[in-house]
Formats: C-alpha cells, sequence, structure tokens
C-alpha cells in the first residue's frame, strides 16, 4: 500500500476536531474527505462572500469589467488545481512508493489554499492594507494581511491544520504573536518548521500567474495600458502573434507560463528525491532547490521562494515592468493613485471615529451616534468588553483594524457617508416611518 507524506496527512482542524474520525465517518464518500470540507466551510463563510465587494486591483472603476478579489480567487483555484494535477503527476511517478492521498484530495486542498488566500486582505485593495498598517503602526501594533488569513483559520473557519499551514508564506514570521504557539504545533505535526508546505509554492504561483494575466487584461481593457506597452509586455514570453486579440494573447501568456512552472516542478522534485527518497523530507530540500535556484539566477532577495518568477523573463515584465515601469506601470496611473487618495481618507476617518468608541464612557455609548451605526453584534461586543480595551491603544488599534479588514469597500464608503451625513438629512431621515 502505498504511503502519504506526513505533511499531507489530515488529523486535526483548527477547533482541535480529529479528522481522522471524519474520515473513518464518510469512508463510503469519497466527495466528502477533509479537505472538500474544507472548500466547503471556505465557499460557504460571509468572509469569502465579502470578497466579492473588495478590489482586487481597480478600485471603483467605472467598467464592471476587472476583477475583485472573489473572481481574482476563483481565478487562482482554478489555476492552482490545474497545477495540483501537473505536481501529482510528476510525484507519483518519481516518488513512486508513495501518493499524494485520494484522486482528487490533493487537487482539493491545492484549489481550497488558492481560494482562500486572500480572505483576510481588507477593502480597497492593496490601499487599504498599507492604511491599515500605518495606522496600527502609530499604536505600535501591526497589520498584516497575510497574518490576518492564518487568524481566521484558526479562530473563524475550522479548517485542517494542513489547509492552514499551505496559505503561510513566510515561516519566519507569517502570523501574529497571539497565534505562534497553534502555528508552532502544526508546523512540528508536519515537518514544516521553518521550512514552506510543498503546496504554497503551487498556491503563489498560481496566484502571481493570475495576477499577471488578469492585470494584464484588465489594464488593456481600461486604456491603462496602449498597445505598445501590452505588446512590450507578452511578447518576451509567448513571441509575435500579430493577428491574435488581446485575450487571445493573454490566454497564450497563461498557457506558457503553467509549461514553465510544469518545468520547475519537475526539475525540483528530482533533486529532492535525488537527495532523499523519503518524501517526508520534502518541503526542506524543495525549499533549498529553490533557494539555489534564486542564487543561480542572481536574484538578491533570498526570500522570494517563487516557482513562477525562476525565469528571470516572468520576474522582470511580472515584478517590475507590469505594476513600477516609469512609462507605463499600472500602479504608476492616475485610475490607480487617484482613487487610491480617497479610499485612504475613508479609512483613516472612519478609524478615528471608531477608535474613539473605545474612549467613551458604557452609559454614554447607546447614545453615540457611531455607537448607533454599528450593526447589534458589534454594539453587544463593545459593551460587553469596553473596560478591557478603554485605556489600551494596542487591543483599540488590534480591534478597529480587524473590523475594517472584515469589511466591504461599498459598506466602508457607505458608513463613511452615514457619519458625515449633513444634519438635514439625518433628519428627515428620522421622519421616516
Amino acid at each position: 500500500m502505498k504511503t502519504i507524506p506526513v505533511w499531507l496527512e489530515p488529523k486535526k482542524r483548527t477547533d482541535n476536531s480529529d479528522c481522522l474520525k471524519e474520515i473513518k465517518k464518510f469512508e463510503n464518500k469519497p466527495y466528502r474527505h477533509p479537505f472538500d470540507r474544507d472548500y466547503g466551510i471556505i465557499a460557504h463563510s460571509s468572509k469569502f462572500r465579502r470578497l466579492s465587494g473588495k478590489t482586487q486591483v481597480f478600485l471603483s472603476p467605472k467598467s464592471d469589467f476587472p476583477r475583485t478579489r472573489l473572481t481574482h480567487s476563483v481565478e487562482a483555484a482554478q489555476i492552482g488545481r490545474e497545477l495540483a494535477v501537473i505536481f501529482r503527476n510528476h510525484f507519483e511517478d518519481i516518488y513512486s512508493s508513495h501518493e499524494l492521498g485520494p484522486v482528487g484530495s490533493f487537487e482539493r486542498l491545492v484549489e481550497t489554499s488558492c481560494l482562500a488566500h486572500d480572505i483576510g486582505h481588507p477593502p480597497f485593495g492593496h490601499c487599504g492594507a498599507k492604511t491599515l498598517e500605518k495606522l496600527c503602526g502609530k499604536n505600535d501594533y501591526e497589520f498584516d494581511d497575510n497574518k490576518h488569513v492564518v487568524h481566521y483559520f484558526l479562530h473563524n473557519l475550522p479548517v485542517t491544520n494542513v489547509l492552514l499551514d499551505t496559505v503561510i508564506k513566510d515561516k519566519k514570521d507569517g502570523w501574529y504573536t497571539e497565534d505562534e504557539d497553534a502555528c508552532e504545533k502544526i508546523f512540528e505535526e508536519h515537518e514544516t518548521i521553518g521550512v514552506r508546505h510543498p503546496v504554497t509554492y503551487l498556491m503563489e504561483a498560481a496566484d502571481d500567474l493570475v495576477n499577471f494575466s488578469s492585470d494584464l487584461e484588465d489594464a488593456k481593457n481600461m486604456n491603462i495600458l496602449q498597445d505598445k506597452d501590452f505588446e512590450c509586455l507578452v511578447s518576451p514570453i509567448i513571441g509575435t502573434l500579430k493577428a491574435a486579440s488581446s485575450k487571445d494573447k493573454v490566454s497564450q501568456v497563461i498557457k506558457c507560463s503553467i509549461e514553465h512552472i510544469e518545468k520547475s516542478i519537475e526539475k525540483g522534485l528530482k533533486h529532492c528525491f535525488d537527495k532523499d527518497h523519503d518524501p517526508d523530507s520534502l518541503p526542506k530540500l524543495f525549499q533549498e532547490w529553490i533557494e539555489m535556484e534564486s542564487v543561480i539566477k542572481e536574484k538578491k532577495d533570498k526570500t522570494k521562494l517563487n516557482i513562477f518568477s525562476l525565469d528571470e523573463k516572468f520576474s522582470v515584465i511580472y515584478e517590475k515592468k507590469l505594476y513600477f515601469d516609469e512609462s507605463f506601470g499600472i500602479l504608476k496611473h492616475k485610475a490607480i493613485f487617484q482613487p487610491e487618495m480617497y479610499a485612504e481618507k475613508i479609512i483613516e476617518s472612519l478609524w478615528s471615529k471608531l477608535f474613539s468608541l473605545g474612549s467613551e464612557r458604557k452609559e454614554n455609548l447607546p447614545k453615540n451616534p457611531i455607537f448607533i451605526l454599528l450593526p447589534k453584534d458589534k454594539q453587544k461586543w463593545l459593551q460587553d468588553n469596553l473596560d478591557n480595551v478603554q485605556n489600551n491603544t494596542k487591543k483599540k488599534s488590534m480591534h478597529v483594524s480587524r473590523y475594517i479588514a472584515g469589511m466591504t469597500d461599498e459598506y466602508c464608503v457607505y458608513l463613511y457617508e452615514q457619519i458625515h451625513k449633513p444634519l438635514s438629512v439625518l433628519y428627515r431621515d428620522s421622519l421616516i416611518v
């Protein structure tokens, strides 16, 4: 009987429930594997659903064409599943006495990791994250959108420990301090202490490939990228396809990228097998191989452990030219940075108003206009916990940042408008029965 690597065995969930009991309970229902249940937990969660109202790159576009966080995540999940099939085929060919679990289970794990990788990200895209980082930093507290994903998994979404491990890119500091003990225990169980889970490479490659291809397509559709700049970005990867549409060229970018990633996967797995036939050592050996390849490519940042970026043409075009080129980098375009200025002001205003609630006297809360705008469950939480946060700026920063991070773009704008409504409008609204 073929064995499964220790880093792929679902033993516990983040709420400490037993996955082995799940497997036994559903042994005649292969579609109820713990990784399939992870997919359902994510897909049916309100935190995932809210991604439909969160910016990916283009803030409040006057077109409904650009991706949201949700559609980005769905596209990444599709690419991730394809990469998982490629990884399984090469793994089970090279490590012939081992397997990656029942058919479809490994693929589902990678798909779900991709689906959930942005679930902790705040409204207004990267601008929202940077604004919350800045505001928290003033009070000696840290907000990090990737660490926020880990926190959700540990405290709100009872997924398998394996899935949690796959979304942590930084194994030195990829979690909040309060979550460190729980994370370290999981890494010890999977033998991934200090090294990435193998699925993390597939998730990140799918994420970066979809970022690259979809931002190309969205920017071209919105006329942020002109024809000559678009060609400058795609031709080094796919060559010259004069008669093809921009959509066809983006499809070719995806096809060529997957072929490039497959070569890296096969090469990396063969390297690991030559070093040690035991796949339990794969996390450590695969990371060492990528670090070695990165040095060969003369990359100074050794923490960029990304199989998508090992080929220099992908690295330069994706990481530098598409976003930061002096003449056409999309993050330098006014369609990006002008709305970001307003988004930053909206978050700063909400922060100020919500932060001030933590200094309010308990008996005055029900009369506070900001408190009245909060959902009932948030009102109850604040009333129950006010004494705990009242004189602690760190705790106030933690709770306010996490509350704002869970909002959609539209809800942020709605709250801002409610807070800043003229008195005349508020008066008229109050008369409506």
